[in-house]
Parts: C-alpha cells; sequence; structure tokens
C-alpha cells in the first residue's frame, strides 16, 4: 500500500496578507490552550472539539492540522473517523458528548446555520469555569460576541431548564407545549 500526502491550501494567507491578525490568532489560540491546560481540559477533547468546529465551518485546512494534532497525542483512528457521525457512535464519553454538543451549539449558531436559541447547560460545577473563561478572556478580547455569550445559561436544577426553554419559546412567538415543545 502506498500513501500520498497531499498539502491542504490554506483559504487565505493571513501571515502574508495580515501578520498582524495572524499574529493575534495565533495568542488567542496559546491563550485557550493554555486555559484549557489549567483547568485540566482533556488535550484529546480540545482537539476533538476544535476538529468538530473546524467540520462545521467548512475548513479542510483546519480539520487537516487538528487532526494531525490530536494523532500526535494519541487519538485514535477510529474516533476521528467516527467525529463527523459523533452523536452515533458509542466511541465518546458522556463528558465528551457534551463538549461536543456544546461546540456545535456555539459554532452553527454563531455562523448563522442555526436560529439562535438558548444553551442550557446543566452542572455548574462543571460548566461555569469554561463560561467565566469565555467571558473573561475571549469575549474580552473580542472573539467572541456577547450576545452568543447570552444564549448560556448554566443551571442545576432541571425546572430551570424547562423555564429557560419556555421563555424562548414566547421571545419567538411559539407556544410552549405545541408540536411536542418543552412543556
Amino acid at each position: 500500500m502506498t500513501t500520498t500526502t497531499t498539502a491542504i491550501p490554506v483559504r487565505l494567507d493571513f501571515d502574508a496578507h495580515a501578520p498582524a491578525f495572524a499574529k493575534a490568532m495565533g495568542h488567542l489560540d496559546h491563550t485557550a490552550t493554555k486555559e484549557l491546560d489549567r483547568v485540566d481540559f482533556d488535550p484529546k477533547l480540545r482537539e476533538l472539539v476544535r476538529i468538530r468546529a473546524s467540520q462545521l465551518n467548512g475548513c479542510a485546512y483546519c480539520i487537516d492540522m487538528h487532526t494531525k494534532d490530536a494523532r500526535a497525542i494519541g487519538e485514535t483512528e477510529q474516533r476521528l473517523y467516527g467525529l463527523a457521525a459523533w452523536q452515533e457512535t458509542p466511541y465518546f464519553t458522556p463528558r465528551e458528548r457534551a463538549a461536543l454538543a456544546f461546540t456545535e451549539a456555539v459554532t452553527l449558531v454563531a455562523t448563522g446555520k442555526i436560529t439562535r436559541f438558548p444553551i442550557v447547560l446543566v452542572g455548574s460545577s462543571y460548566w461555569s469555569g469554561l463560561i467565566s473563561w469565555l467571558r473573561e478572556k475571549v469575549a474580552a478580547e473580542g472573539n467572541i460576541h456577547l450576545p452568543e455569550l447570552d444564549l448560556l445559561h448554566v443551571v442545576d436544577d432541571p425546572e430551570q431548564v424547562i423555564e429557560i426553554i419556555k421563555k424562548a419559546h414566547i421571545e419567538v412567538g411559539l407556544q410552549p407545549g405545541a408540536n411536542g415543545d418543552a412543556s
């Protein structure tokens, strides 16, 4: 069996066309990685999240880069191949599934591929550090819009989930409980 490696072209060479922007993005990536390491966010999960966001964004260059990074830290081929259909595979833990669901929601809302909706994260002990980091570091540097962060709700009580969803339905003119919606 022969293997051929083909380089994926960069969509836009920021290093050549916008070096200050490229440097800022490199700094953001470095800071994000450092913060995720500080809160013991699993490096393999970090790369899975990056790959999934890149898949949703349709960036072949980023998918190529992040899958190489994932392989380099020991991620399995099977999980990388199954990532695009992660909900249908048995390869991912509940924690990984939560992170992938969160990644999809934030990425799809931010890119306008789905309607804005509340993202309810259950378990403040698990999610509050991430939300604080997003507000204090990422949003403060202008890398995520505050309206997107306002969609995030961290709760501990399942009743709070229902109330948040009902309120969102009312705000967009839907009747809660209709057509299988939250009731």
